[in-house]
């Protein structure tokens, strides 16, 4: 999977009547810091909604008069995106640099439209990949959503003493155990068949 993938390259927020501003990162780790009130949380806000979150960044005084939350990303091998999407919610706008198309990315599969979670694990090459959720063998479809957070921690989970690498949820457990087993190995489960429960079969 090294040859695939992509960083963050700039978060933007613009707006009609305002100077658009814009953090620059790096591939690799970024730390965001500072001092409380500064505007942290509200940058990983606007990070999460743009990977596909469904809640807004909560606005903050500095955001005021500014109504679009832009994200570039670099692709591992060379490509330019920019995803824009409004801060009250909605769709994708999607600008690739190199052809300058433009389309729109839906946020859930409710469209017909391809989606945000889509573009993103294909240009990771790992869309359509299944991953086990119980000791059963159910499997269920891979989401963008469910990656995030082994590469996006926030200032709560950073200095919590539960495990990042789960939800904290039991029921949880099996599908994230097997997320993060995909991800060290390239084996997805989308060769497991679902055992049948006993309850089901009709001996008659």
């Amino acid at each position: 999977m090294n040859k695939y993938g992509f960083f963050i390259k700039r978060l933007e927020l613009s707006g009609s009547a305002v100077e658009t501003k814009s953090i620059q990162f790096k591939k690799g780790l970024n730390v965001i810091f500072g001092s409380s009130d500064t505007g942290k949380t509200f940058i990983f806000q606007c990070i999460n909604y743009m990977l596909g979150g469904s809640t807004p960044p909560k606005p903050i005084p500095e955001s005021e008069n500014y109504n679009l939350v832009g994200l570039v990303i670099e692709t591992y091998e060379g490509k330019e995106y920019k995803l824009e999407r409004s801060l009250q919610g909605g769709d994708f706008n999607l600008y690739d640099s190199l052809t300058e198309d433009e389309r729109v990315l839906a946020v859930s599969n409710q469209s017909k439209s391809e989606t945000i979670s889509s573009f993103l694990l294909n240009v990771c090459n790992i869309n359509g990949k299944k991953i086990r959720r119980n000791k059963q063998g159910k499997i269920q479809n891979l989401y963008f959503q469910n990656l995030k957070k082994y590469f996006a921690v926030d200032e709560v989970e950073i200095v919590t003493e539960k495990s990042l690498l789960t939800t904290g949820q039991y029921i949880e457990k099996t599908f994230d155990m097997n997320t993060l087993r995909f991800l060290l190995t390239e084996e997805d489960d989308s060769s497991i068949i679902s055992s049948l429960e006993v309850d089901s079969i009709d001996f008659k």
